[in-house]
């Protein structure tokens, strides 16, 4: 996994065999079982996967981050999610010329994008289908977001979209994303996104001279590494991993 690369996507559930049924049967993810609470699943990509957690809290959901996921037909996979006990928020709509989107909610209400390129010659072999495409976070600052994620992470932003949306690409060159300027940004704790680091005490005192504060200091996950939660100058939460591959 690249440095500076997303590397876990995780969404809070109440109820975990549900949510395994409703992304296999969706976007036939695998799942495997890690401790009584937690599922951690597979997508076709292979280069980025995530996992279920179990809640009994109330499921932060909201728009930010958004993550998409690589559909062949959005309107059929519109259809399953609501037969699978999900629900359409924003119905199919074009992109200008590169393709198409939809937003879907599964059973607990988290939120998922689905994005189809208009490109015929799209890369199926570097983007496969049901595996994830694109990060998208708000932001009620353009400029000032993506200072932060150029300063700490080293992004490299691109494309700007009628002035008020910027792409970026992560060191992975597989799963990139954007940020989108809105009046008010609707952080949420699900999903949760993880960059890869090698030090995270170092880019968590990166993230506070950015602006930034610590959500979550740094915890063991025995047998894995560590990771912390540090939020964002604009209250967006942003998941931070380091492997003990190697260590100990």
């Amino acid at each position: 996994m690249a440095q500076h690369a997303f590397c876990h996507v995780e969404w809070h559930v109440s109820d975990l065999e549900r949510a395994k049924g409703f992304y296999s049967r969706l976007f036939g993810w695998s799942f495997e079982a890690y401790g009584d609470d937690y599922l951690m699943f597979q997508t076709p990509s292979r280069e980025l996967g995530g996992g279920l957690f179990r809640t009994s809290d109330p499921v932060k959901s909201g728009a930010s981050p958004l993550v998409y996921i690589n559909v062949d037909d959005i309107e059929g996979y519109l259809n399953r999610a609501v037969q699978f006990g999900g629900a359409v928020q924003m119905p199919k709509m074009p992109i200008g010329e590169m393709g198409w989107m939809a937003i879907l909610t599964d059973p607990d209400g988290n939120a998922i994008g689905l994005y189809k390129s208009a490109n015929p010659d799209f890369d199926s072999a570097k983007y496969p289908l049901n595996a994830f495409c694109h990060v998208e976070w708000q932001t009620k600052d353009l400029a000032g977001t993506r200072a932060f994620f150029e300063g700490l992470f080293g992004w490299r932003f691109e494309n700007t979209f009628m002035e008020t949306y910027q792409t970026y690409m992560t060191p992975s060159e597989e799963v990139g994303g954007g940020i989108g300027l809105a009046d008010t940004v609707q952080a949420a704790a699900s999903p949760g996104v993880y960059i890869e680091v090698n030090e995270i005490e170092d880019y968590l005192s990166k993230a506070i001279a950015a602006g930034a504060s610590v959500a979550v200091p740094k915890t063991e996950i025995p047998g894995h590494g560590w990771f912390a939660h540090l939020q964002a100058p604009d209250g967006n939460t942003v998941g931070l991993f380091q492997s003990g591959h190697g260590q100990g």
